[in-house]
């Protein structure tokens, strides 16, 4: 795979899981079941405008204009651009594409100027089109556009035209969602209970805490969930009143991205819910994931969700594209996997992948997910990586990053 390429599954997987998304999913260690098939039909405003074609041939052509307008904009490194492109009255939508525009730019440049072409439009209530698109790597993504003035601008509905939201419960969880993103609760549920059985498959343990789950059907809603730019987000509860909650975007949403159309949104749902999902179980099985590196419990979450880094990994390894676990140069804006959550000046998109990596190096070199906790929990009361490795692995620092890279070169490397 070339770089372009992998740069553009990286940032749209990885960069999205710098903002608590996640990453493509196939199996690594062990079979799944697969995903159920995400044949639930965008529902459309107007039966009648498939007899319209015409008038979806111009509707089709004014969103490439935006879409082709939105490349160049990456082009050129050009936020006014962006700003332009979005419809007035979407405020959250306008901060979530200018600050995601903004940490591309920052990180790939104009190496992320691909061509987006729309394949079909389809007629949405209120006014809206959404459009299925294809970017020139090939990935897939379905956005919402409204008419502005004769423009066809990015755009999402506000609270007020998304309909009841509904509650169920369940016996492992309670779901919210809306009605507007018309995925089939049936479909949501199968694949909760398949990320709790994958999630206590591989850590052998399932929490008896209560979980809710939230369908974010636009950007910012529902508004106590994060409000989150990412695909997804795990939040702990600190409170008895108030349970711990996974938010995931909806697909046919922004802020669920792109995905491969030859597995189909279902296939980035399944390992989104479970990855956050794995996060729960950590937090509330095992050890508190505000006492672990990033790295440990996003690398632990990958894992789980059985992620596919195949690809970005040959990167590293052909490109020495690695990421130190402990930034020893610097004292102030540490540049390492134990501070990747804070944003990383160069960090290629590969920081997932890495972290993926460490789980995966641990478990096969150092007996297992017991090796692994127990690491952890020898790391938690100090936060010295170091002398945890010591005591646990009787390996300094220095010696077992270089045997990490020089496995992952190994395994990984061209």
């Amino acid at each position: 795979m070339s770089r372009r390429l992998s740069i553009h599954i990286t940032i749209w997987s990885c960069l999205s899981l710098m903002l608590l998304g996640a990453c493509r999913a196939v199996p690594v260690a062990q079979e799944r079941n697969p995903a159920p098939e995400d044949t639930t039909p965008i529902a459309t405003a107007d039966a009648s405008a498939a007899d319209r074609p015409d008038e979806l041939a111009a509707i089709k052509e004014g969103i490439q204009a935006t879409l082709d307008r939105y490349t160049e904009a990456h082009r050129t490194n050009d936020v006014t651009i962006i700003e332009r492109l979005m419809a007035p009255s979407n405020r959250a939508l306008s901060r979530k594409m200018v600050v995601e525009f903004e940490d591309t730019m920052m990180i790939f440049g104009s190496d992320y100027a691909f061509a987006h072409t729309v394949q079909d439009v389809t007629p949405r209530d209120h006014g809206f089109m959404q459009a299925h698109i294809r970017t020139e790597t090939g990935s897939a993504a379905d956005w919402l556009f409204r008419e502005v003035d004769g423009e066809w601008l990015f755009a999402e509905p506000g609270e007020d035209l998304l309909g009841a939201r509904a509650v169920s419960e369940y016996e492992h969880f309670t779901l919210y969602h809306y009605a507007w993103s018309h995925v089939a609760e049936e479909h949501i549920v199968a694949i909760v209970e398949e990320a709790r059985a994958m999630a206590g498959e591989r850590l052998g343990r399932l929490p008896d805490a209560p979980l809710d789950v939230h369908i974010r059907p636009v950007t910012g809603l529902p508004r106590l969930t994060d409000g989150g730019r990412g695909k997804g987000i795990y939040q702990p509860s600190y409170s008895e009143a108030v349970s711990d909650y996974i938010a995931i975007s909806a697909p046919y949403s922004f802020g669920f991205g792109f995905y491969d159309p030859d597995l189909g949104w279902g296939d980035t749902l399944q390992h989104l819910i479970t990855h956050e999902y794995a996060h729960f179980v950590t937090h509330r099985a095992f050890v508190s994931t505000d006492d672990m590196a990033p790295w440990m419990f996003e690398g632990l979450a990958e894992y789980v969700a059985d992620a596919y880094y195949d690809d970005v990994l040959r990167d590293v390894a052909d490109q020495d594209l690695f990421i130190p676990i402990i930034d020893t140069e610097n004292r102030f804006s540490m540049q390492d996997l134990e501070h990747m959550h804070q944003g990383l000046q160069d960090e290629n998109g590969v920081d997932y992948a890495l972290a993926y990596s460490l789980v995966v190096y641990i478990t096969e070199t150092y007996g297992g997910l017991e090796g692994f906790w127990e690491l952890v929990e020898t790391y938690t009361p100090r936060r010295d990586f170091d002398a945890a490795l010591q005591e646990v692995f009787g390996v300094q620092y220095e010696t077992f990053e270089q045997d990490w890279q020089t496995w992952v070169i190994n395994r990984y490397g061209s």
